[in-house]
């Protein structure tokens, strides 16, 4: 058993997290991933809310994926949660393929 005397911190672990240290991260996140990205206040405020959750904007809560099987980033996520919730609230079935024909 080791005691306390023989315990030390492995000095290439380096400083230990402090709430600066954490927000600072957030910030190059949150701007560096939103300068890349164009999108609406509503978009960069949810974007910030999943960056705090996360640390992460390139991973999305809905788990969607693009055609090649990569797990799309919040904001394209985001956006085609929104167009679906918008398509439900109109009635429209996005997944109807059928086209009404006029005669």
């Amino acid at each position: 058993m080791a005691s306390k005397a023989h315990l030390s911190i492995n000095p290439m672990w380096g400083d230990p997290l402090t709430k600066q240290t954490v927000v600072d991260d957030f910030m190059a996140v949150f701007l560096n991933f939103s300068e890349q990205v164009p999108m609406t206040i509503r978009e960069r405020r949810e974007l910030r809310k999943w960056i705090k959750f996360t640390g992460n904007p390139f991973w999305n809560p809905w788990n969607i994926f693009d055609d090649n099987g990569c797990e799309m980033n919040f904001i394209d996520a985001y956006r085609i949660i929104i167009a679906e919730n918008i398509d439900d609230c109109l009635g429209h079935n996005s997944y109807d393929t059928e086209e009404v024909l006029p005669f």
